[in-house]
């Protein structure tokens, strides 16, 4: 039986159904600088940008970010020796507290990250990449209200963090 089904798929006689598979969809963006950055703002500006195509190409899927990886790469690093090689690149991952994807929620996060991150040497590239999950579907009682902003508590201890250091902030 197998070599009469070889011999029909080799002949042109057999028929398969094709099975269709839909690729993953990757929610990710990354750039390459042409010079290397030592402030905040063009960096902002471009993650602002990112988070503005991420949202959108969300949207479109109805789907909201449960996760953000943000990396940087740096340039430099190589020439300080085994200890350097270590430091070419910095990850951190936000872990969303109310999945969303709301521009504005997302840039306050990394905003709020960057504004206590120091780097040793110029940035060179940055990447961002989203987890994504279905929305959080919720049925209200009919005189209660969802909270306004549940990322607001998520946003205060993050810089409570930043000004303080980890082991002073808690919940």
């Amino acid at each position: 039986p197998f070599a009469v089904r070889l011999w029909e798929q080799a002949t042109g006689q057999a028929t398969r159904l094709l099975r269709l598979v839909r690729p993953t969809e990757v929610f990710r963006e990354e750039i390459e600088f042409d010079y290397e950055i030592e402030t905040a703002e063009p960096l902002l500006f471009v993650l602002r940008r990112f988070l503005e195509q991420l949202s959108l190409r969300l949207g479109a899927l109805y789907l909201v970010a449960r996760v953000m990886t943000f990396r940087l790469q740096f340039a430099d690093s190589a020439k300080e020796g085994f200890a350097g090689a270590n430091k070419s690149h910095y990850e951190h991952r936000f872990h969303i507290p109310d999945p969303t994807n709301s521009v504005e929620i997302l840039f306050r996060l990394l905003q709020a990250h960057l504004e206590t991150f120091r780097a040793e040497h110029p940035i060179i590239a940055v990447s961002l990449a989203l987890e994504v999950a279905q929305p959080a579907r919720q049925q209200f009682h009919l005189f209660e209200m969802p909270l306004r902003d549940p990322s607001r508590l998520h946003e205060t201890l993050t810089r409570l963090t930043g000004l303080l250091g980890k082991e002073r902030v808690g919940t």
